[in-house]
């Protein structure tokens, strides 16, 4: 195998994602009341399980990383106009894919149900804004400058939607459900914020680090979320009887953090970074050299 393109840090991701999702799906059957989405009375330290495994799953991939940086794997140090045209289909699929699977969603919102007007109107400028990033990534080889900036946009609705969500569930600590989806919310800011310039090619010395990691974080808390949901709702039965249904935009995070991610670890580079501020100035590289 090749480490030098980033495998690793893909294969940590999955290992992380079934590990988390076998113990989710324990907790869905055995020890979270659907009524109330609180733990059972007794059973909050086997509940506390999970956020120390992706707690420990997040140090593991963040220390990977940096590892990963000394040794300048590809995932760390390629362009985004230096991956080639596969790379550019796989990213343009998980935003169309993302973008059909909001816009169902959207179809569904109504303010009679109780569904917010400004909610609607997010839910749906969302949507647009991932088919439009879909659609460009899909026609060119090389993501658009604008792309970075439509991703930036972009995660102002994944910030307003975990301030509504802290808002609206003055108990969310304890509702197991609504943490982990705030989790996500905050991850798929940090991760949209992080990645506009990883699209726009404005890259600094530690922006690439910082895009791997909260793309890692996204994609494995994203991922144990959405496959645990599956396998309880495959193999529950009445166990998961009241089981909140798998959230859209969880399903985004997970396709879009986890497009990246491998594409990232798995292209040919190219061309490496253009940094926007060089890595050492030049008294600094002068004075390693004498060191040497």
């Amino acid at each position: 195998m090749n480490i030098k393109t980033g495998k690793p840090l893909l294969f940590y991701s999955i290992a992380a994602i079934i590990i988390a999702s076998v113990i989710r799906f324990f907790q869905y059957v055995s020890i979270i009341d659907f009524r109330t989405g609180f733990f059972t009375y007794g059973s909050e330290t086997a509940g506390a399980l999970i956020y120390i495994v992706l707690l420990a799953a997040a140090a593991g991939f963040a220390g990977l990383t940096v590892f990963g940086l000394k040794k300048n794997w590809t995932a760390l140090t390629v362009s985004s106009d230096g991956m080639g045209s596969k790379a550019t289909i796989i990213l343009g699929a998980s935003f169309l894919g993302s973008a059909i699977s909001k816009f169902i969603y959207s179809i569904g919102l109504d303010t009679d149900a109780g569904d917010g007007f400004f909610e609607i109107v997010s839910s749906y400028a969302f949507a647009i804004a991932l088919a439009a990033l879909g659609l460009m990534l899909l026609k060119s080889s090389v993501p658009p400058f604008v792309t970075g900036i439509i991703m930036l946009i972009s995660a102002l609705y994944f910030f307003g939607s975990a301030v509504s969500l802290f808002t609206e569930d003055l108990v969310i600590k304890n509702h197991s459900d609504n943490l982990i989806l705030l989790f996500i919310y905050i991850l798929g800011t940090l991760f949209f914020v992080a990645s506009a310039r990883f699209y726009s090619r404005i890259e600094t010395k530690l922006s690439r680090t910082r895009e791997v990691i909260t793309g890692g974080f996204a994609f494995v808390v994203s991922g144990m979320y959405v496959v645990s949901k599956l396998i309880a709702l495959a193999f529950g039965g009445d166990a998961v009887k009241g089981m909140s249904g798998i959230n859209a935009d969880a399903v985004i995070v997970l396709l879009i953090s986890g497009a990246f991610i491998i594409t990232l670890c798995t292209t040919e580079q190219k061309s490496e970074i253009n940094y926007l501020l060089p890595e050492k100035d030049d008294e600094e590289a002068e004075k390693e050299e004498k060191e040497e």
